[in-house]
């Protein structure tokens, strides 16, 4: 069996730029996703205290990035919920 894997083309976002979240943004982000956790929660999480090469993003737009993307925010130490972490500057 011959199996191919084709990358989805990476965004051309340079800098992501977060604000830690507020609770209001967390209750927020928890009734726009359906739940306080996972992908979803994240993505509606980002959309209210991250911009994007200075835009803000929809959580729709964020759900239909590559998994990559993701990865890259997690490898830079990004953690959401940021309530134990504070990013130094």
């Amino acid at each position: 069996m011959k199996v191919n894997f084709k990358a989805l083309d990476k965004p051309a976002i340079e800098n992501v730029d977060i604000v830690e979240a507020t609770v209001e943004q967390n209750i927020k982000a928890e009734r726009i996703a359906g739940s306080a956790s996972g992908l979803k929660f994240t993505c509606a999480l980002l959309s209210l205290c991250a911009t994007f090469d200075g835009n803000k993003l929809l959580m729709e737009d964020l759900m239909k990035m590559p998994q990559s993307f993701f990865l890259a925010l997690m490898s830079a130490g990004v953690e959401l919920p940021m309530a134990e972490k504070v990013l130094e500057k």
